[in-house]
């Protein structure tokens, strides 16, 4: 692995992110854009043979060219990248990856790798960043360099968060389980689909019956979305009335029958016991939704969004040609 220099900012610096990488549960490395390894944990040396002597070309068959280029996408992104690489023993292997806030010994830029990212990371990396806090007197020489660490902290954050009122992913967490899905097509999935769905004129339930009521039906149709999927799938809160599913594995036409039992259950009326004592009532809603589907492993997640979103306003223009309401 490579060497540090031993200048007293670099050398604290480089303890906290070794007992940061020491203590992770999975199998974790720190490298620079050429493919050396600065760091790796126990786990990932026990896992990949000749980490040390090869650095990162010890994890996967790709040529280096390749491979440099797949592992790149970590030194590109400023929240956590999703990469897929064939295994030495020709197993799929996903990594994790993002850029560090702070360089190596020389001002080259460094990026962490980690094997199959869960949501242990934000609790192992947040404790490191509390160790770090009782050592600020030490680090009083530090400040930039501290200042960047709770950057990468709070990153790791929003790893761990779901929408408070549905239990569903939020749009943060779910950007990330959509690249990790798109990540791994070409390895064992042929494609993923991803449908964007809106509820129609929603917020003539907000004006008419409220908000309390309004937050009944989003509760409802997260429990329709949850029970609508496989096991793999994701579902998501994007934001008020707007949800979105990734189905792994799975072509549009493949899943335009159960987004219709979607929108048929979401037509279903639901019933309403205002709080205050009033009459109970039926409240009435539907949705649109549009349906994309992801071939590449190299789409990002923002160009799969524009699509799908824009298939379900193309359905709404539709509708309302049609003479309905949308």
């Amino acid at each position: 692995m490579a060497t540090l220099d031993h200048r007293p900012d670099i050398d604290l610096l480089m303890e906290g992110i070794r007992a940061a990488v020491e203590n992770m549960p999975r199998a974790t490395i720190v490298l620079d854009e050429s493919g050396r390894v600065w760091l790796a944990n126990r786990q990932a040396l026990r896992q990949f043979d000749g980490l040390e002597a090869r650095g990162v070309f010890a994890l996967s068959t790709l040529p280096p060219e390749e491979l440099l280029e797949r592992v790149g996408r970590a030194f590109r992104s400023t929240t956590s990248a999703f990469i897929g690489l064939p295994g030495e023993d020709g197993a799929s292997l996903t990594f994790s990856g993002w850029r560090l806030g702070v360089p190596g010994a020389d001002g080259e830029p460094l990026a962490i790798l980690q094997y199959d990212q869960t949501k242990s990371l934000a609790a192992r990396f947040l404790a490191v960043s509390q160790e770090a806090a009782a050592h600020r007197e030490r680090l009083a020489d530090s400040l930039q360099q501290q200042h960047r660490l709770r950057e990468e902290a709070q990153r790791l954050r929003q790893l761990s968060a779901t929408d408070r009122m549905t239990g569903l992913l939020n749009p943060v967490e779910f950007r990330l389980q959509a690249g990790r899905m798109i990540a791994r097509i070409g390895l064992d999935t042929a494609c993923a689909s991803f449908a964007y769905l809106d509820l129609d004129n929603f917020k003539q339930v907000n004006d008419r019956f409220g908000h309390l009521a309004g937050d009944m039906v989003i509760r409802s149709i997260a429990r329709i979305l949850k029970r609508a999927v496989r096991a793999g799938d994701i579902v998501g809160r994007m934001g008020g009335d707007e949800f979105m599913i990734g189905f792994a594995d799975a072509e549009a036409s493949d899943i335009t029958d159960r987004m219709d039992e979607i929108i048929d259950r979401i037509r279903q009326p639901m019933h309403w016991n205002p709080p205050d004592g009033s009459p109970a009532c039926l409240l009435v809603t539907s949705a649109s939704a549009g349906l994309f589907t992801v071939r590449q492993t190299d789409m990002s997640f923002e160009s799969v969004l524009r699509n799908a979103e824009s298939g379900m306003y193309g359905v709404k223009r539709e509708r309302r040609r049609a003479g309905g309401h949308a």
